[in-house]
């Protein structure tokens, strides 16, 4: 399972905005030559647009609509109020860029709001951690004395285990998925194994009845003869 983190999308300022194709110019028909009855249509001056990508791996070619909007600002709001505070301000200062953000994170929001809960939480933890241990390791690198250090090595461990944990919630839940897929291929094999057996059965009995089957073959062509066709 190819599993996209909504810690980075929601931790950074990411693409540009997106927007539908233009569509492709009419097609010109051209006048019909004399040898001919019906007028020859020419080809497109451009090959057509291709059709917005709504699958989430291109970006999301639409605005969200208000319902959308406000859903995605709740969910940032409950679990990180300074992340919402950025986006608030961005929506005032430069709109564009925040509709773009916006646009982008609904389709890890999409992904990420089917998840169990508990994996819901562990990405947010993983965010929260690695935020923690940035701030961490610059303490420590400002700490020229060492007087902090002791306490900034603890503060970078215990951010480091809260990454690890979460880390561990998020990659039992994939291998869990990856074993039902197993499972779910396990029984499609199994069916078509049975299925191949069954043809093998069937061309080994015609194998054995060749000769009854060739009779019955000549006998009906002889009381219903098919039409002459030719070879190809």
């Amino acid at each position: 399972m190819r599993r996209v983190w909504m810690i980075a999308v929601l931790g950074a300022g990411l693409l540009a905005t997106g927007c539908p194709p233009t569509p492709p110019p009419a097609p010109v028909v051209a006048a019909p030559p004399k040898a001919q009855s019906r007028p020859v249509v020419a080809p497109p001056a451009t090959r057509p647009a291709p059709k917005p990508d709504v699958s989430g791996r291109g970006g999301l070619h639409r605005p969200l609509s208000a319902g959308e909007e406000n859903e995605l600002l709740k969910v940032i709001k409950d679990f990180k109020e300074a992340d919402y505070q950025r986006l608030a301000d961005l929506k005032a200062k430069d709109p564009a860029q925040f509709r773009a953000q916006m646009r982008q994170m609904w389709i890890w929001y999409s992904e990420w709001k089917t998840m169990p809960e508990p994996v819901q939480q562990a990405y947010w933890d993983v965010r929260e951690a690695k935020a923690q241990t940035a701030a961490a390791l610059a303490d420590l690198q400002a700490d020229k004395n060492g007087a902090s250090r002791e306490k900034n090595l603890a503060r970078l461990r215990q951010a480091q285990g809260r990454e690890f944990d979460a880390l561990q919630v998020i990659q039992t839940q994939w291998a869990e998925e990856f074993a039902k897929r197993i499972v779910k291929l396990q029984g499609e094999i199994e069916s078509r194994q049975k299925s191949l057996e069954a043809l093998r059965g069937e061309l080994k009995a015609r194998r054995s009845d060749r000769e009854k089957i060739l009779d019955a073959k000549v006998d009906s062509l002889l009381k219903n003869p098919l039409p002459a066709q030719p070879p190809f």
